[in-house]
C-alpha cells in the first residue's frame, strides 16, 4: 500500500543549520527558520516539515507573516526560488533523515 501522506520531518539540528544561514532576502545574520506555507497540504495545527524551512531574518520573517500571502511576498521581495532554497539546504543538512528527502 502506498502512503500518500506528506512527510513532515522534525529535526532540531536541521532547523539550527537553517537559522545559521544568512537571510535569503537581505543576507543578514542571525536568522529564523521559516517553514514554507505553500509546499505541503495544510491542516489545523500543521506546518510544513522541517525539510521545507528557509532562513529569514526576524524583520523579513515578521513581514512575511504580516503579509499573509507567501508567494506574493517572496515575489515582491525579488525571490521566487524559496522552495529551491529549502531543497538546497535539505541536501546540505547535518541531519541524514532530512538529506534523504531530496
Amino acid at each position: 500500500m502506498i502512503n500518500l501522506r506528506p512527510l513532515r520531518l522534525r529535526s532540531k539540528p536541521h532547523l539550527k543549520f537553517v537559522a545559521e544561514q544568512p537571510c535569503m532576502i537581505c543576507f543578514a545574520i542571525p536568522c529564523q527558520a521559516h517553514h514554507l506555507l505553500t509546499v505541503q497540504p495544510k491542516g489545523r495545527g500543521l506546518k510544513a516539515g522541517d525539510q521545507w524551512a528557509v532562513p529569514l531574518c526576524s524583520d523579513h520573517h515578521r513581514a512575511l507573516h504580516d503579509n499573509g500571502n507567501e508567494r506574493a511576498w517572496f515575489s515582491s521581495a525579488g525571490n521566487w526560488a524559496f522552495a529551491m532554497k529549502a531543497m538546497e539546504l535539505a541536501k546540505a543538512s547535518p541531519c541524514a533523515k532530512v538529506r534523504g528527502t531530496v
